[in-house]
């Protein structure tokens, strides 16, 4: 086994692992949560989520995507890593100002749902943390197995503190704070061991920021993009039908995307290898071996929905196992579409077509979503519609252009 592969397998592993933490270590305490919270204050928790999320996309602008095909393709040049790193973290800070300030207006003047000063102050300091921990630098280097175990432990400790502090809705401010401190955590071991391995922030230049910004602002677009078919339509449902139903479209929701951990890490994690290998085969033959394991599990997902749902989440959710059917299906055009996406395309240097074609479902979905609130139909159950739709087209314009370039080539 050679070098270059063997990094390959390490770091897919370890970076599979760290997601499946990512995922499933909330996963792991939302059925205590729906047991012991209300459906309005589990809802409650799921738009926090959410607009944490909302929130980070701004924080890290892309540069989750655009810094590790940067770091990968530059990983021998020390001096350009340096800077590359120092520019984003000085351009996170104006993006954090900016994204807060757009929080705390949104909160007062247009949500219909409250939270305390100290709910936005936790939601702020998730975020923030959150966008500084510098895992891309670990997987542009294809080092991600130094991390595993700084991940391990905030995640091990905020499901402790879950199970043991809360139980009812008076209880909600202290998942709000463990979310903060696991973030921060994360981001304190993430920057100490990022300085162990010879990382040194500079001073980079004017140039050097301009340029940084300008190389993720196209990641940023599409990664806002993504956030109009998930993010922002959790908001949507919570904003306009309620917390209750915003409960139910998020038990479908986050079972999902537990199931996406099973896949959905591999071909991030093999994003940097592609960037700099550029192995198409690889990319397809993945793709092709693992469709069918997917297949039987969202089968299996569809068939004992409601099984599945009352299991998890207990039966005063059940009604969310037709929002979990629909799901199931999204989960296997989700997964084509994202194979097809930044890595398909990094082996054929193509990866601004990837954010072309997100942005091209964003329109879609926001028109959707639009004629929801036009007509007064915004329910989970419809959302959940409007995003297969969305999932699907993004899906079959990505791999009809990827096969129609890689054919070109062939002939040239």
């Amino acid at each position: 086994m050679n070098i270059a592969v063997k990094n390959l397998l390490t770091s897919s592993i370890a970076f599979y692992i760290i997601q499946l933490l990512n995922i499933l270590s909330p996963l792991l305490v939302l059925p205590f949560l729906s047991r012991n919270l209300s459906i309005d204050g589990f809802g409650k928790i799921m738009l926090f989520n959410s607009l944490c999320g909302i929130v980070y996309i701004i924080n890290d602008f892309g540069f989750g995507l655009s810094a590790t095909h940067s770091i990968s393709t530059n990983r021998k040049n020390s001096a350009i890593l340096d800077k590359i790193i120092s520019s984003i973290f000085i351009l996170k800070i104006p993006l954090f100002i900016l994204s807060s300030v757009g929080l705390i207006i949104y909160l007062k003047y247009f949500s219909n749902i409250q939270y305390n000063y100290f709910a936005i102050l936790c939601l702020l300091g998730v975020s923030l943390f959150q966008s500084l921990q510098p895992l891309w630098v670990f997987q542009g280097l294809e080092m991600m197995k130094k991390v595993i175990t700084f991940f391990v432990i905030p995640k091990i400790g905020y499901i402790i503190y879950v199970l043991y502090f809360v139980n009812n809705d008076s209880d909600l401010n202290k998942i709000y704070f463990a979310l903060f401190f696991c973030m921060l955590l994360n981001f304190i071991f993430l920057y100490f061991s990022m300085k162990k391995i010879g990382i040194k922030l500079v001073i980079p230049s004017v140039s050097n920021l301009v340029s940084t910004f300008k190389d993720s602002s196209s990641f940023f677009l599409s990664r806002a993009a993504v956030s109009i078919y998930t993010t922002v339509s959790s908001i949507i449902i919570g904003n306009y039908s309620g917390l209750a139903q915003l409960a139910l479209y998020s038990c479908a929701e986050k079972i999902y995307q537990g199931l996406q951990a099973i896949t959905g890490p591999i071909s991030q994690a093999i994003f940097p290898y592609l960037s700099f290998n550029r192995n198409r085969t690889l990319i397809i033959n993945l793709t092709l071996y693992t469709l069918p394991l997917l297949i039987l599990i969202s089968v299996f997902t569809f068939i004992f929905s409601e099984e599945i749902i009352t299991i998890i989440f207990g039966s005063k959710y059940i009604e969310s196992s037709s929002i979990l059917n629909i799901f199931s299906i999204i989960m296997i055009i989700n997964y084509i579409g994202v194979n097809f996406g930044y890595p398909a395309f990094a082996t054929i240097d193509r990866i601004k077509i990837v954010n072309i074609t997100v942005i091209a479902g964003a329109l879609i979905q926001a028109l959707l979503l639009i004629t929801l609130l036009i007509n007064k139909e915004v329910s989970a159950i419809n959302i959940a519609y409007s995003v297969l739709l969305t999932e699907c087209i993004v899906a079959i314009i990505r791999v009809f252009i990827f096969f129609k370039i890689t054919s070109l080539m062939r002939k040239k």
